[in-house]
């Protein structure tokens, strides 16, 4: 697998989905969404999951989801990742947040110095308010680099 974009299914592939047991995932009717929230809610040990098709997607409701209060959000994103190379801007169109770039290392890591640097966290209303630090997991541009937890978790 390469890609949600270019990947193509193989006939099993093809197969599996034309015989998978089908419903309304919304109306929480869908058996095979159902059991892939279910298993990703335990494998993070978290109390739900969302299955969401793309990582644009998903990076979208989570700025969302994050920022939806502060129409003067600003979220800081590394100079290399896939939202801020790949996604069109979607961050500012839909949820009218700005961003700031930071340089990510080899292993996809933020320097703390370099957070520290770019956070605007004071009560200036001229200011955009740094509300929001994505961590791109595992990183395209750097190779699918995967992040630690015990990085994410200082972060």
């Amino acid at each position: 697998l390469r890609s949600d974009t270019v990947t193509q299914p193989t006939s099993a592939m093809l197969n599996a989905a034309t015989q998978a047991k089908t419903g309304d995932d919304v109306m929480g009717e869908d058996p095979t969404v159902t059991a892939l929230e279910d298993y990703a809610a335990e494998l993070f040990g978290k109390e739900r999951a969302l299955y969401l098709p793309t990582g644009t997607m998903a990076n979208m409701c989570a700025i969302l989801s994050h920022c939806h209060y502060n129409k003067s959000a600003e979220m800081i994103i590394g100079s290399k990742s896939h939202i801020n190379l790949y996604e069109g801007g979607g961050y500012a169109n839909l949820a009218g947040v700005s961003c700031k770039q930071i340089p990510e290392d080899d292993d996809a890591m933020f320097n703390l110095d370099d957070i520290r640097d770019a956070c605007f966290c004071d009560n200036d209303d001229h200011y955009a308010k740094s509300t929001l630090i994505c961590l791109e997991n595992t990183h395209n541009m750097l190779g699918g680099v995967a992040l630690s937890e015990s990085y994410i978790s200082s972060i």
